[in-house]
């Protein structure tokens, strides 16, 4: 360590010092140590009205967040950004939008939707026109971040949309898929099928596309994955074992990537994560497939006008179409636009637990982001209507104390003690914590995709509610193609209706817990051989429509 003499010789402070040993810290994985050096530097810093003090907040709220302090990153995260609207030198552009990456991201997780919205949505607009796949992951986030708020479907279109105006500015990319469109394929005897996506790997998203890898028909499609992701594992290699070709195309630029795509002479390329993180989207702007759809990864219609269909149902768009207005695609239709795939390895459900405890426990194990005010009032009246009841919250964002007590409150509000709230953070085995779970209450108007599959499969009922945005329409289609139509809600009062009305029949709910799982295995929902046979059948019939020149 320097001391103050030599800092005073070499023109090294105090606060630089400390500074320098909290990165350090923070490189050797020693979160608890780096806060508090960090938290000195800053301290220091301030006294000394040195210039560095933009640059330790961001640092500090890093080693915040690695510390699993969650509220305070978010919390510092915004003062450095409240600090750098004042600043005449804002420092590098790579600087600012490290710092407003952080903002959308702390926030987000922080459940600070509005600051998690700024900071995306400046990020978005501080990318260059040429960084193409940063502008495209921040514009996704903040799309994605727009989703809690109940706007209505016009405008959350709206906000789709916009992602074409992100390529208006990138003439070059444009042009370098220019006059590259494959041409007819109608001499091939195999459809060849390409999947992108960075989530080839133990992800939700597993078990909804591995009967897409898995069951495919081997005499008429052959089937190409594009991975993007940057960790693999043990999922990952048993996938390759399942498709005839694998391509590992992380950290290729989009020309690069498409070219890659149009040397395998893909035909339908298929994109399952829309604008979640990670995504290769925008390289459906350099068309290097005659036919390019996407579904299952994202919530809303992609909005991109390169899109060519999107994987749904009617339950999602509406059995008279009277949702499709809000898309950007043609309809891909299956009768379940998922297809889950349950686990091997988790215990056959049990019985209802209020049986045994002696009352009911509700349950959500949805992201905190997603737990807005008018969540909190739905489940508080719930829990008003059903005494003793119990709301069992789990989700990653519960390591964090700060945010437990910061949700008590909201709660309090509404006259729900602490002694009515669980909260766990994310573990490996949760879907065991399911064998818990009375009723699952889902949210809105972002509700739950993988969650509420997984509820089922353990289970548990889930109360869903719906509206007209697509992205409120999830559980929908999930309950309605497993049979369970009857659980979902129109309307708030119908929700709290429904979730109060099985809380209170104890005899229905321990039948449903034991039989749930083999309804949703006999459902359209796990027909993997009939989702197969219409998701094969759409691809051959848009791929004729393609060579007959009809799209």
């Amino acid at each position: 360590m320097v001391n103050n003499h030599q800092s005073s010789v070499t023109g090294v402070s105090r606060a630089d010092e400390l500074w320098q040993q909290g990165f350090d810290r923070m490189q050797r994985q020693e979160y608890p140590e780096a806060v508090r050096l960090l938290q000195q530097a800053l301290a220091l810093n301030r006294q000394q009205g040195a210039g560095l003090s933009l640059e330790i907040m961001l640092y500090l709220a890093e080693a915040y967040k690695l510390n699993n302090q969650l509220w305070l990153a978010a919390d510092m995260i915004n003062k450095a950004c409240h600090q750098l609207a004042k600043e005449q030198n804002r420092g590098t552009a790579e600087f600012q939008l490290r710092l407003r990456m952080r903002q959308g991201e702390y926030n987000r997780a922080a459940g600070n939707i509005p600051e998690a919205l700024e900071g995306y949505s400046q990020s978005a607009e501080l990318y260059e026109a040429k960084d193409i796949r940063h502008r495209s992951d921040a514009y996704g986030s903040w799309l994605l971040t727009l989703a809690c708020l109940d706007v209505t479907a016009r405008e959350m279109q709206a906000a789709c949309l916009g992602y074409n105006e992100l390529f208006a500015g990138n003439r070059a990319l444009l042009q370098s898929g220019s006059g590259c469109l494959p041409g007819r394929r109608e001499g091939r005897k195999k459809i060849r099928l390409g999947y992108l996506s960075a989530d080839f790997r133990q992800h939700v998203m597993f078990s909804f596309y591995y009967v897409m890898l898995q069951g495919y028909n081997r005499e008429r499609f052959e089937v190409t994955c594009y991975s993007l992701g940057e960790k693999a594992d043990g999922y990952t290699e048993h996938l390759k074992t399942l498709v005839d070709g694998w391509q590992d195309v992380q950290g290729k630029s989009l020309p690069e990537l498409a070219e890659i795509i149009r040397q395998d002479g893909i035909d339908i390329l298929v994109d399952l994560s829309g604008h979640s993180s990670g995504s290769a989207l925008p390289v459906f702007a350099l068309r290097p497939a005659p036919v390019q759809v996407s579904g299952l990864g994202w919530m809303e219609s992609t909005g991109f006008s390169c899109t060519d269909y999107l994987l749904t149902d009617r339950y999602m768009e509406g059995f008279d179409g009277e949702y499709e207005q809000y898309l950007a695609e043609k309809p891909f239709y299956l009768t379940s636009q998922f297809c889950y795939t349950g686990r091997s390895d988790v215990p056959e459900p049990a019985g209802a637990p209020c049986r045994g405890k002696g009352y009911v426990t509700f349950g959500s194990f949805n992201a905190y982001y997603k737990l807005t005010p008018e969540v909190v009032e739905l489940w508080s009246r719930i829990l008003q209507l059903v005494p003793e009841s119990r709301l069992l919250l789990k989700c990653y964002a519960f390591i964090d104390g700060r945010l437990q007590r910061e949700l008590m409150g909201r709660f309090a509000r509404w006259g729900i003690g602490n002694e009515r709230l669980l909260f766990e953070p994310a573990t490996t085995d949760y879907m065991n914590r399911y064998l818990e779970v009375d009723i699952a209450l889902d949210t809105y108007p972002y509700t739950g995709g993988g969650t509420t599959l997984d509820a089922l499969y353990m289970g548990v009922p889930v109360i869903s509610m719906h509206g007209e945005r697509r992205s409120s329409r999830f559980g929908l289609s999930i309950l309605s193609n497993a049979g369970l139509g009857m659980l979902a809600a129109a309307s708030p009062e119908e929700y709290i209706g429904l979730a109060t009305g099985l809380a209170h029949d104890w005899q229905l709910l321990d039948e449903l817990h034991l039989n749930l799982r083999h309804m949703l295995q006999a459902s359209d929902i796990m027909n993997g051989k009939k989702y197969m046979q219409e998701l094969e059948t759409g691809y051959e019939n848009i791929m004729a429509k393609y060579n007959s020149r009809e799209t």
